[in-house]
Order: C-alpha cells, then sequence, then structure tokens
C-alpha cells in the first residue's frame, strides 16, 4: 500500500457528493462482482451436473460397446460355424463329381466292352450261318 497516504490526500480533497458518488460506484461494482460470483458458482454446478451426466454417458457407452463386442464375437463365431459348414458341403459336393466321373468312366469302358462284345458276338453269328449253309443246315 505504498499509494495509500496519496490516496487519504485525495479523499480529504474530495467533496461530499464526489465520495457519494465513487462509493455509490464502488458499491455497484461489489454487487457486480458478487453478482459474477454468484454466476460462477452456478457455472461451477453446472459444469459438475454436465461432468456427472458425461460420466453417466460414458458409463452407458462403455455398456453399449460390451455388448456390440459379445455381439460382435457370436457374429464371428456363427460366420465361422458357416464356413465349416460350407467347406463340410464343398468336400461332399467334391466327393460327388469324383464318384460321378468314376461312374462315368465305368460306363464308357462298359460301353466299349459290349461293343467289342457285340462285334464278337456278330462275327460268331456270321460264322456259325457260315458253318450251317456250308453244313446244309440253313
Amino acid at each position: 500500500m505504498q499509494n495509500a497516504p496519496a490516496l487519504i490526500i485525495i479523499v480529504d480533497t474530495m467533496s461530499h457528493d464526489e465520495m457519494t458518488i465513487i462509493l455509490t460506484r464502488l458499491d455497484t461494482i461489489t454487487g457486480s462482482i458478487d453478482d459474477i460470483k454468484s454466476d460462477l458458482a452456478t457455472v461451477t454446478v453446472d459444469l459438475a451436473t454436465v461432468k456427472a451426466d458425461l460420466k453417466t454417458t460414458n458409463t452407458h457407452i462403455d455398456a453399449v460397446n460390451d455388448r456390440t463386442d459379445v455381439q460382435s464375437f457370436a457374429i464371428n463365431a456363427r460366420f465361422d460355424e458357416q464356413e465349416g459348414r460350407f467347406a463340410k458341403l464343398e468336400r461332399s459336393i467334391s466327393h460327388i463329381y469324383s464318384i460321378l466321373d468314376s461312374l462315368r468312366k465305368r460306363q464308357e469302358s462298359s460301353e466299349q466292352e459290349q461293343l467289342i462284345a457285340n462285334n464278337e458276338l456278330k462275327k460268331l453269328n456270321g460264322w456259325a450261318h457260315t458253318l450251317s449253309r456250308n453244313l446244309a443246315f440253313d
């Protein structure tokens, strides 16, 4: 308070009206400061409420994330199960194609054998007719 003597001199030289004006202004400023303090207290309470609401919201978001993780795990498990089923089905289809290919090859072989046997029977039948003509059994 190095300026205190100067302030006393200024106050001593002021008139009563000037002092009243200054005191009125100081009261107004003090009231404004009290209003600001009250507003700050309200803002502090509001911020505390917002902070609590954010904490609750974060808790809810964490719970939703946990449920989402569980659901994602279940979905992944189902996809893995379906992939296993598809792989098994592909193996079964491949096995069926293999069997069908084997059967086709056997059928082709059997048809060739029947053609050969049929040709042999035709030759034998031709010889039998030739023999019977030659022996006069015809």
